[in-house]
């Protein structure tokens, strides 16, 4: 694989600003997956030294072939704007395996650190496969769906997973925070040059290091300390336990686990990613690159299978923000970057010493900038009459941000009470307690989590329902509300898990839906029908003949 990259395009400060901007993306979610599976009981030097190391290496290998794919088109099609799709681990899903699939294992055996872990492989095992056996299918699927419904997917996905915690955290840490997204916005929205020509971020560098430091915000004895775990662990195959993880993923194990709320839930949520990979390549479209989608999504499931034969229990895939990066100027080279620095800080276990040396509330600010373009994307390519649409989906986006929200404050009152190891986020006990009191101030917790339950297809379908009826395509709307109703009746949408008649309102509210929508169009069909497509062209055409006509005798007689 030869990405042809000179020192020059490999150092360029607009693919250092890409760079820094997907590295800190990714770095973050690192310390997230590391943090969510010490919570739950399983050791450090298992996640740091085994997991991560492994899901480094996909999304590293990730990186670089998508770096090469987007080579390779550039100098096919002669354009040298090409910029590469970035690529990671999957972001809700981190919370995925470790709530819904690590974690119930862990409380049913004790503490089998070493089941869980292959039970989570098994788990990103079967995602992988969905990923690719939807593939030869995703064209089709792509083609199907209007644009706004995808893009407004994509401008909920970015307004909630990537900018709404560090803006948070940014604002918490103002001095740093505020001043790094103002140093973000002259330069990648404002288009001002700054001293020694030097890349925006790395004005951002050193203004958060300059000032943590300065402030006290960052301290010697935590650098230090940072230092102790550092160690070399390079990834080597796990397959032993990996198997073992699928043998009580399907029952023959032995071991006393519910494992089929465990099993089912592999198939929504890999038709998820798959929509989502599919968001993300329409965003990418809409600034000038296209990518095809059968490669895309089998990337995907393959790199997450080869995670998963060296220990890496997070699914990766392709992340949203190629607008956000081409805007930036970055185009190859930064991708290349990112798989590099990923290697480096996972294998040598770095990630705490990053954080303990610069403040990632200084660089949060390219994540921002990257929100921004892309829900201003959602309308800028798209539209103006599909816009209410787009709102509409980000609305489900949102409703699992919060539901989220809610869960994790119920997490943090179980460890106050000193209820350790956690169960599930969602523990019915204490929520059960608490949804009248959320109700009556006007947070309707039961409504919002069925939101937030297959929200990616929820969020495209009723977008799509929405953009058909604006352009008066009712019996398509009526395809769509019919679709509905099979992904409710088995739950793929508002339901926790797969089963029959598994959200029997929802399935009875979108059949009424689609009869109404269908008698709407029979009824105007019959008393108010639409002009059949041509009428104004053949109208217009008789009236310019007839000028025409008119026009000739006229000039005769002068």
């Amino acid at each position: 694989m030869n990405l042809a990259l000179s020192s020059k395009n490999l150092f360029n400060k607009n693919e250092f600003s890409g760079f820094m901007g997907l590295f800190v993306n990714i770095v973050t979610n690192f310390m997230v997956m590391a943090s969510l599976m010490i919570g739950i009981g399983i050791p450090a030097y298992l996640v740091v030294g085994r997991m991560l190391p492994a899901v480094g290496l996909g999304v590293a290998l990730g990186n670089f072939y998508w770096a090469w794919f987007a080579k390779r088109t550039a100098k096919k099609t002669g354009n040298p704007e090409v910029c590469a799709l970035p690529f990671g681990p999957s972001v809700g899903h981190m919370f995925v395996v470790t709530f819904v699939v690590a974690n119930p294992v862990m409380l049913a055996t004790g503490g089998n650190y070493m089941l869980a872990w292959g039970v989570a492989l098994a788990w990103c095992f079967l995602e992988g496969i969905v990923e690719i056996v939807v593939a030869p299918f995703a064209r089709t699927v792509r083609s199907k769906m209007p644009r706004a419904a995808m893009l407004g997917n994509a401008a909920g996905l970015s307004l909630t997973l990537i900018a709404m915690a560090p803006i948070a955290q940014m604002w918490g840490l103002p001095y740093i925070g505020i001043v790094g997204l103002g140093i973000a916005v002259l330069g990648f929205l404002g288009k001002k040059k700054f001293p020694l020509g030097m890349p925006v971020a790395v004005w951002m560098v050193i203004f958060g290091v300059a000032t943590g430091w300065i402030t006290g915000f960052k301290s010697w004895d935590n650098l230090v300390t940072s230092f102790a775990g550092v160690g070399f662990g390079m990834p080597y195959p796990a397959v032993g336990i990996f198997w073992e993880g699928l043998r009580t993923l399907f029952g023959a194990g032995g071991h006393a686990i519910e494992v089929a709320p465990i099993l089912i839930s592999a198939i929504p949520l890999g038709i998820a990613n798959a929509i989502g990979t599919l968001n993300n390549l329409e965003s990418a479209a809409a600034a000038g690159d296209n990518y095809p989608e059968r490669e895309a999504l089998l990337s995907d499931g393959a790199l997450t299978i080869v995670d998963v034969l060296i220990g890496g229990p997070f699914p990766t895939t392709i992340y949203i923000g190629h607008p956000g990066y081409k805007e930036m100027g970055a185009r190859t080279s930064y991708s290349v970057l990112t798989g590099i620095a990923v290697l480096i800080v996972t294998w040598f276990a770095l990630i705490p010493v990053f954080m303990a040396l610069i403040p990632v509330e200084a660089i949060f600010a390219i994540l921002i900038f990257i929100a921004l373009t892309i829900g201003s994307q959602a309308f800028q390519a798209s539209p103006k009459h599909h816009y209410p649409a787009i709102i509409l989906a980000m609305m489900f986006w949102l409703s699992s941000w919060v539901v989220t929200i809610i869960q994790n404050s119920v997490q943090a009152v179980r460890i106050v009470q000193g209820l350790w190891p956690p169960g599930p986020p969602a523990n019915p006990y204490i929520l059960n307690n608490l949804v009248p009191q959320l109700g009556s101030n006007q947070i309707f917790y039961p409504a919002l989590l069925a939101m937030s339950q297959g929200h990616v297809m929820t969020a495209a379908t009723m977008a799509m329902i929405v953009i058909f009826i604006i352009d008066k395509k009712l019996i398509k709307a009526v395809i769509v509300a019919a679709l509905q109703v099979v992904l409710s009746f088995f739950g793929f949408i508002h339901a926790g898990n797969l089963g029959i008649n598994a959200a029997q309102n929802f399935s009875i509210a979108y059949l009424m839906m689609g009869i109404v929508i269908l008698l709407v169009h029979l009824y105007n069909q019959k008393y108010h029908p639409e002009p059949k497509e041509g009428d104004n062209s053949l109208k217009n055409m008789a009236n310019n003949m007839g000028n025409s006509l008119g026009a000739g005798p006229s000039k005769q007689n002068k």
